[in-house]
């Protein structure tokens, strides 16, 4: 096997290499080096980087800094920006009077009261929402309102509002039925009788209790408070409206 040893390189033609056995000789150029390997553009390229890293360092520490931190025993929620407003879902009792109620039946049906007063009355406008007719009463109201109820009495899977005003120290009840969910109408109420109301002095309690709708309210007899007497209203339905009518509740 023929060896092949170098020669002295020359600074001009690089290095050459010889044939013991041949007269020949073969010069070869090296390449010359790639940029990007050589020594500066390495350190150059160092020191980018590391100039990258310190200012991503201290953008994501300004970042941390900015937001704020829980304390302990805070809750944070978070909240959409725009909520779209929704009705109760259940019965609405308020413990002040007020301008507007607004109430949700188990059905999804809503129901929204207002009083303004007119004229030196107070005017209702009831609003029912969600129903195949769109549709609102307007009625003179008998005094302000104080609360209202909603409920099933008559348990036919519907639910109707009972507006509970006052006027002159004693309740006033008007009441709204819906019609199946198509629509909604006034129901009839009849007043308490004399003989129901005997030895009544006020302090009346109107309240659903039970899926029963109750007034309650102190007996007295010779200026004392001698006991409590409950009214039971039942629902029915008659030619043209629902009708509630009061009776004395068994004990």
């Amino acid at each position: 096997m023929k060896k092949i040893k170098p020669i002295k390189p020359s600074l001009k033609l690089g290095y050459v290499y010889s044939d013991q056995n041949s007269a020949c000789a073969k010069k070869v150029t090296p390449q010359p080096p790639i940029p990007w390997q050589s020594h500066s553009s390495t350190k150059k390229n160092k020191m980018k980087n590391t100039v990258v890293l310190i200012i991503l360092a201290l953008f994501t520490a300004c970042q941390s800094e900015s937001k704020p931190k829980p304390t302990a025993g805070t809750q944070v929620t978070v909240k959409d920006s725009v909520t779209p407003p929704v009705l109760p879902k259940e019965k609405s009792v308020p413990t002040k009077p007020k301008d507007e109620y607004s109430l949700k039946t188990k059905s999804g049906k809503g129901f929204i009261i207002t009083q303004t007063p007119k004229a030196g009355k107070m005017q209702y406008t009831i609003s029912g929402v969600g129903f195949r007719s769109e549709m609102s009463i307007e009625a003179e109201g008998r005094g302000r309102i104080q609360e209202v109820l909603m409920g099933d009495i008559d348990k036919n899977g519907f639910e109707e509002i009972y507006i509970i005003s006052a006027e002159e120290g004693a309740p006033l009840i008007t009441a709204y039925s819906s019609y199946s969910d198509k629509s909604f109408g006034e129901i009839h109420v009849y007043e308490a009788t004399k003989s129901l109301l005997k030895e009544h002095q006020g302090k009346d309690k109107v309240y659903i209790e039970n899926g029963r709708l109750l007034r309650s309210f102190p007996i007295y007899k010779d200026g004392k408070a001698i006991g409590k007497r409950t009214l039971s209203y039942s629902l029915t339905e008659g030619e043209t409206s629902y009708q509630l009518k009061p009776r004395l509740q068994k004990k």
